[in-house]
């Protein structure tokens, strides 16, 4: 083989190196998307209190779309329900929302509501990842 037919065949092999490092970087990124995929819903009353263990998935539309910001404490009890948990002190209501999504482990779902002036000021989804 002559020295044209080698410097071919060695582009030919790096063509194929990168080719396969791309789709390889693909097939991985697509895999990891798949298994983290967390599927959303919209706000739903009936759901958030029957289905209370899995209502993580309606908890970006309800921080999103601005449902209970600003409201006081009497209103978030009618449109979300009562607290699992309260801390008085730091005017902290804690939604437990159940577990799933997220990847192979658990992730266990909390929304944290915080008061200030006797209203809403500041709403989160706060995930614990095992």
């Amino acid at each position: 083989m002559n020295k044209a037919g080698k410097s071919r065949a060695y582009s030919i092999d790096a063509k194929r190196l990168v080719y396969a490092g791309f789709s390889y970087s693909a097939f991985v990124w697509l895999v990891f998307k798949v298994i983290t995929y967390e599927r959303q819903s919209k706000f739903n009353y009936d759901k958030w209190v029957t289905e209370k263990y899995r209502s993580y998935k309606m908890a970006a539309d309800l921080i999103q779309s601005g449902i209970i910001a600003g409201k006081d404490s009497n209103e978030i009890k009618t449109i979300i329900g009562e607290s699992n948990d309260k801390n008085d002190s730091l005017k902290t209501w804690n939604y437990n929302m159940g577990q799933g999504g997220g990847g192979p482990g658990f992730t266990i779902h909390h929304l944290v509501v915080k008061f200030s002036a006797d209203s809403v000021s500041t709403i989160w989804h706060h995930k614990i990842v095992d």
